[in-house]
């Protein structure tokens, strides 16, 4: 591990297309090929943790609480101000 300005780097392996889309979207940005990197990384949690909460949201079911606390956690997650966020009930006769 390499040690530049008080930041440690290491060295990641991609393929050679990888590297040059990375070059390529860096250079058209002005941003480091780091930081191109970390925003992609931080895109994919946001992804990952708003399946983790529709999923959540199949799984609530009826319960309207469940339902409104998952709602407004992914209105949080898109950047809504929730607003828009309208919670429907119906109601099934067994």
């Amino acid at each position: 591990m390499a040690t530049t300005h008080g930041t440690s780097t290491t060295t990641v392996r991609v393929s050679l297309g990888t590297r040059e889309t990375l070059n390529q979207v860096a250079a058209a940005t002005g941003r480091s090929v780091d930081v191109i990197i970390a925003a992609g990384l931080r895109a994919l949690r946001r992804e990952q943790k708003r399946k983790e909460w529709e999923a959540e949201a199949r799984l609530a079911g009826n319960d309207l609480e469940d339902r409104a606390e998952v709602a407004a956690a992914l209105a949080e997650l898109r950047g809504d101000d929730g607003d828009d966020v309208v919670t429907h009930t119906t109601t099934v006769g067994l």
